[in-house]
């Protein structure tokens, strides 16, 4: 099962949008797409497969990007639209994407909205990538710290062997191969809970995703970047559906979808309940800490201007800065905190160390 990640989405839609722009035909650029993804993928699961029900999974695991543009290609071939072509693939394309593919099939309006699309998915990517970019280095460093104080452990048992005397100035007792098991067993226990509670929460996917976003949300900063980050989301996703004239309801549904974040998202039935009541889009939306007055104007402002598209667009880059400055500011306390791990543990060697060998001074001085 091929892994479609946000840089992927984007990719393909920018450039069959490109080619729907130069007059070319959907089957023929379709077929272009299946002969140039030619390499087997491995089963990795992604977000969305995680998200899917197992009666909607494909029983062949082993299919490729090749193997999936063919079917979709086939299935436009055959009378269907692209919109029903990329339903029927739907643990691979996300709700968003196939939408605004149906809406831009709709309008006459595909290309645009494909190139919209790949700005919105390169958005993603990018957001993606800046997090995983700033922890890398300070998982690295506290690795290589771990890994460090592994092969001391195993030196000092070496050591020991070879002079005769037993000197250990960690003060923890474990030196040799035997120090070495304890500390891998030590290392474990934490390893083995974090990789149970991943097991439950993909055994229990949207209750344990659910339930940790809640408790991220408790978190001063860690909240900051992901409610931001998921009205980055959120309207970017109501500037792309709102521009094509899509019901408000509709356009709501996929954008609260998009955003992605539990404590977000679960404002939806709220809002559309309010709207049903006669109520404006702004009067809809809950004051809450999540919309805060920044929102509340741009989206005041667009409404009553009927310019609601760029209001979201403006939103929806002020948001994605903020998240990024978060997202910085998250890791340069990342890497404060691990510089101090590791200098804590570089400290306790030292003195452990120092007084080991101020022990044999004292020991020799009174012999």
């Amino acid at each position: 099962m091929p892994h479609l990640s946000n840089f992927d989405h984007g990719a393909w839609c920018r450039r069959v949008g490109i080619s729907l722009s130069a007059g070319l035909d959907i089957v023929s650029i379709l077929q272009r797409e299946a002969g140039e993804m030619n390499t087997k993928m491995e089963h990795i699961p992604g977000i969305r497969n995680l998200f899917t029900r197992p009666e909607d999974r494909p029983e062949d695991p082993a299919v490729t990007k090749e193997d999936l543009w063919k079917m979709v290609a086939e299935k436009v071939e055959n009378g269907s639209s692209f919109q029903e072509a990329l339903k029927s693939q739907r643990n691979y394309f996300p709700r968003l994407l196939i939408a605004m593919v149906g809406v831009g099939e709709e309008s006459g309006r595909l290309p645009e909205m494909l190139t919209d699309l790949a700005g919105y998915y390169d958005m993603l990517s990018k957001m993606k990538h800046a997090f995983w970019r700033s922890v890398t280095w300070p998982l690295f460093q506290l690795g290589a710290a771990l890994v460090f104080l592994g092969f001391l452990i195993l030196f000092l048992g070496f050591f020991n062997s070879m002079t005769g005397k037993e000197i250990d100035p960690l003060r923890l007792g474990l030196f040799g191969v035997r120090g070495l098991c304890v500390y891998l067993l030590i290392l474990a226990v934490p390893a083995m809970v974090i990789f149970a509670v991943y097991r439950f929460f993909r055994a229990n996917i949207t209750q344990g995703v659910r339930w940790l976003q809640y408790k991220l949300d408790c978190i001063p900063r860690i909240q900051s970047y992901f409610r931001n980050a998921a009205l980055a989301r959120l309207t970017m996703s109501m500037n792309l559906t709102t521009r094509t004239g899509m019901d408000i309801r509709r356009s709501l549904k996929l954008s609260f979808e998009a955003a992605a974040f539990a404590p977000v998202t679960d404002k939806l039935p709220e809002v559309l309940k309010n709207l049903e009541q006669g109520q404006t889009l702004c009067q809809s939306v809950p004051v809450t800490e999540f919309f805060d007055q920044h929102f509340f104007l741009f989206l005041r402002a667009g409404e009553e201007s009927g310019n609601l598209p760029a209001a979201m667009k403006k939103l929806s880059d002020d948001y994605f800065d903020r998240a990024k400055f978060d997202l910085k500011f998250l890791s340069v306390v990342a890497y404060f905190i691990v510089y101090g791990v590791v200098a804590m543990i570089l400290i306790c060697l030292i003195f452990r160390g120092y007084g080991a060998y101020l022990e044999d001074c004292f020991g020799m001085a009174s012999e």
